[in-house]
């Protein structure tokens, strides 16, 4: 952190970020993780393995409700019981050597 901005840059007090200073700008300045494309190095991987994992999920299983449930409109749209699904294969699976 710049000793600029922040008294006792290099001491570690977590309550310095709780305390209303009356600045602004302050919550910007530091960053802990980076942002920007250096943030993480594992983002876009992981974003195309969710990819790849919710293609097949979709296109070779199906989705069945498991029981009956009912929509509660209040404060949101949402399911009663969370609704549960039961998922099965649609195709046997490939195998890639016989």
């Amino acid at each position: 952190m710049d000793r600029d901005h922040f008294k006792d840059a290099r001491s570690f007090s977590p309550w310095r970020w709780q305390a209303n200073s009356g600045t602004t700008d302050s919550v910007n300045l530091f960053t802990p993780f980076g942002g920007g494309p250096r943030r993480c190095p594992g983002a876009e991987l992981a974003r195309v393995e969710l990819s790849v994992f919710l293609h097949h999920l979709v296109t070779q299983f199906s989705w069945v409700p498991a029981e009956e449930d009912k929509l509660v409109f209040f404060p949101t749209t949402r399911t009663q019981k969370r609704y549960p699904i039961l998922v099965q294969r649609r195709y046997p699976p490939k195998r890639c050597i016989e």
